[in-house]
């Protein structure tokens, strides 16, 4: 008999979880931890999905290293846009002024910079960015919308819409919400703007499951898809796994009055759930009154002599650390977008001369994604104007030209010092040097200051002086022997005594 109380009073211990700290096993119908909440959401949305864009956009969302390192390519792309105007060194047959002025006033009305960014986020989401381009006799470009790409099709004919097995080889008709009855549009190719990374010989499944060739660009992300994931389901791990392993109060109250034996019933079973009641409702009051204010801070408690309050550590705990592979999962990342490191993270593990080698790469990332946009948006430019002034700049259309130059502080000074010498040479014309600093062609206000500060006291005979010095030390590191008059010496050639 003592044995079997001995029992009884465990199996009430153990089914009544006393301890405050303590949290029950995460699953997907009592989810306790409240940060792992938007986790746990991102995370069925990614695994219910079936819409590949979709998961791309949700990737980027619930990854701030991957979301970090798309806007800060995205921003260097809308800094490279450097206006739109006539190409330098071209001459107009129309008043240069007006047409000047035409291509200005396109330009704020439409904010082509901000297009830049937009764009180019697109691109490095989703590997493609189309835009329903409307334009008007008289009144040129009307209209230039975004098509959400999570919803957007294109087929070849008519006839394809809505057929799983079509194979698209040309994107004549661009479909919106395909195969929904009250929700499907359509659009001809020579409605819309298609930018696109890399399709021309990419093999892309639609959002139908057909195979297409050739029309849609594969997202930068879509080789980060197990990566990412692999990334989410540890910090849910880690989440968990850190829960658990916090202290934990541990109250040890005195049972032994709920004795069966001290309980009124003609039968055992009887005298057990009698003993069982009493010994719920003091543990749910004892829970109430002192378990749960001690939880609070700086509150005081009163118990009796038979309660012992511990604190219950875990130990000898065998656990992988994911700080590290979490490090080389965003390896992976700006491995396929290709930031700056510490531009995203504000942190490098690189030294000095080692980032400005990375940040030439991330420019020439920059610029590609610009020369894509710069292209398409020239073309939009271009029949703008012939559209709303037909016939007027025809002559000169050929001549614009759509800046893209992305020149950072740390390169700048490299640049200046490369142009001055080319300028110096005769190898550049000013205008030439100004478009290679990232700097605009002078106007004729500028160039009348710049004469009369010319023919300053000093200035001619200075700057001829020092074409003369670059000639000759030109002379005297290439050629041996070098100019008679100045005449070749260690110096010069940059020897070093030997001792």
């Amino acid at each position: 008999m003592a044995t079997r109380i001995k029992t009884f009073l465990n199996r009430i211990r153990n089914s009544i979880r006393v301890g405050t700290g303590s949290a029950p096993a995460v699953t997907s119908y009592n989810l306790q931890f409240p940060v792992l909440i938007p986790l746990t959401q991102i995370y069925n949305k990614l695994v219910q999905t079936t819409n590949t864009r979709m998961m791309y956009r949700l990737l980027k969302e619930s990854d701030p290293e991957l979301a970090g390192a798309i806007d800060r390519i995205s921003k260097m792309v809308r800094v490279s846009y450097d206006g739109v105007g006539i190409r330098v060194g071209q001459k107009v047959v129309t008043d240069e002024d007006e047409l000047n002025e035409v291509l200005k006033e396109f330009n704020d009305q439409y904010n082509i910079q901000s297009y830049f960014y937009t764009i180019a986020d697109q691109l490095q989401t989703y590997g493609d960015a189309v835009y329903l381009t409307e334009f008007e006799d008289g009144a040129g470009l009307v209209k230039f919308e975004s098509l959400p790409m999570e919803y957007l099709t294109a087929v070849e004919t008519v006839d394809q819409i809505n057929n799983m097995i079509a194979q698209v080889f040309t994107p004549n008709i661009y479909v919106l919400n395909e195969g929904s009855p009250t929700a499907e549009r359509q659009w001809d190719s020579d409605r819309v703007t298609h930018f696109s990374l890399n399709s021309r010989a990419s093999t892309v499944y639609d959002l139908l499951k057909r195979y297409t060739y050739g029309i849609w660009s594969v997202s930068p992300i879509e080789s980060l898809k197990s990566t990412i994931m692999w990334k989410l389901v540890l910090k849910i791990n880690d989440i968990m796994l850190r829960q658990h392993l916090v202290p934990r109060q541990h109250h040890k109250n005195d049972l032994s009055a709920f004795n069966p034996m001290n309980f009124p019933g003609e039968t055992v079973e009887a005298r057990f759930t009698a003993a069982q009641a009493a010994a719920t409702k003091y543990i749910n009051t004892y829970k109430t009154t002192v378990a749960t204010p001690m939880k609070e801070v700086d509150k005081s408690v009163i118990t009796g002599m038979d309660v012992e309050i511990s604190y219950l550590e875990p130990q000898h705990v065998t656990y992988v650390d994911p700080n590290n592979l979490v490090k080389q999962i965003n390896q992976s990342i700006w491995a396929a977008i290709a930031p700056i490191e510490t531009a995203v993270t504000g942190r490098g593990e690189r030294s000095y001369a080692s980032e400005l080698v990375v940040s030439s790469y991330s420019i020439l990332v920059a610029e590609t994604l610009g020369d894509i946009i710069r292209d398409e948006m020239l073309e939009i430019v271009k029949k703008h104007i012939r559209l709303k002034y037909p016939g007027k700049y025809d002559e000169d259309l050929d001549k614009l030209q759509m800046g893209i130059q992305l020149v950072l502080g740390i390169e700048r000074g490299e640049r200046i010092r490369q142009g001055a010498v080319m300028s110096a040479s005769g190898a550049l014309t000013a205008d030439e040097f100004r478009a290679m600093v990232g700097l605009p062609p002078l106007t004729d206000e500028q160039k009348e200051e710049i004469a009369e500060k010319a023919m300053g006291p000093g200035r001619t005979g200075q700057f001829d002086r020092t074409m003369d010095d670059m000639r000759s030390d030109f002379v005297n590191r290439r050629e041996p022997g070098g100019d008679p008059a100045h005449p070749d010496t260690p110096q010069s050639r940059r020897d070093r005594q030997q001792t």
